[in-house]
């Protein structure tokens, strides 16, 4: 017999809290890989949900270079997700770091026109973050 109570979207959605309630105290006594046999021996696909820590170690993850890194001017060492598209003629990679605040200020105001005494009267004035001006606001 069916049970007709999340027999329609509205209800499904309506009453979400109660399933996910249910359907967790029916799986806490299963490991991931008993619930996975189950599922998977009836045709329901699925797969274990994995911590960041877990998904980086993966065996797959680790095959395809999945997680890249790059040398920050100030955190160092930084791992990522590298890009997920990989075209065999054009490969991506992950060179540096995005900009600092204010790393390419003086160069973007330069090709603008604005002459240097511009550019040093603007930080003078605080107007545009600097290095140095973060610095003292501790980012």
């Amino acid at each position: 017999m069916t049970n007709l109570q999340y027999d329609d979207p509205k209800s499904l959605f309506e009453r979400r809290d109660e399933i996910w309630e249910k359907i967790a105290a029916l799986t806490r006594a299963w490991s991931t890989a008993e619930l996975l046999e189950a599922l998977l021996s009836v045709d329901i696909w699925c797969g274990e949900v994995k911590s960041h820590r877990q998904a980086a170690e993966d065996p797959q993850v680790r095959h395809m270079g999945t997680i890249t890194s790059y040398d920050h001017p100030k955190a160092g060492t930084v791992k990522i997700v590298g890009p997920a598209v990989r075209l065999s003629s054009t490969p991506p990679t992950v060179e540096r770091a995005a900009p600092l605040i204010g790393e390419h200020t003086d160069e973007i105001l330069s090709q603008y026109g604005f002459s240097q005494a511009e550019i040093r009267n603007f930080h003078d004035s605080q107007a545009i973050a600097s290095e140095a001006r973060q610095a003292t606001l501790g980012n």
